[in-house]
C-alpha cells in the first residue's frame, strides 16, 4: 500500500490542495509515486519513480524526489527549509 500525503510551507503557507500519492499501490511494482520541488516551476510534483527519466512536464528541469527521512524540505516557493509532508492516508 502507498500512502497519501499532503504538503505545507510553514514559513510562506504554499500547500496544494490535493492528496499526492507515495509508493506503490498492491496491484504491483509499477507505477511507484514520490514526489519532488521543481523549483523552476516553484511548485511540488507527483513523479513516478519507476520510469527512467524523471523531469518535470512544463519546463523539463530533472527532478529530484524529497529525502523520505528528513523532518523539513526546502520550499520550491520561498526556499527556506520549513517545507512538511504530512501523512494524510493510505491508497492502494
Amino acid at each position: 500500500m502507498g500512502a497519501l500525503v499532503t504538503i505545507l510551507c510553514e514559513s510562506c503557507g504554499y500547500s496544494e490542495q490535493e492528496h499526492f500519492m507515495r509508493g506503490a499501490g498492491m496491484v504491483g511494482p509499477k507505477p511507484e509515486y514520490d514526489i519532488a520541488p521543481c523549483h523552476t516551476c516553484q511548485v511540488v510534483k507527483q513523479i513516478d519513480i519507476s520510469t527512467k527519466n524523471i523531469s518535470c512536464n512544463n519546463c523539463k528541469s530533472t527532478l529530484e524526489p524529497f529525502d523520505e527521512d528528513a523532518d523539513c524540505h526546502k520550499c520550491p516557493k520561498c526556499y527556506k527549509m520549513t517545507l512538511r509532508i504530512l501523512f494524510g492516508g493510505m491508497w492502494d
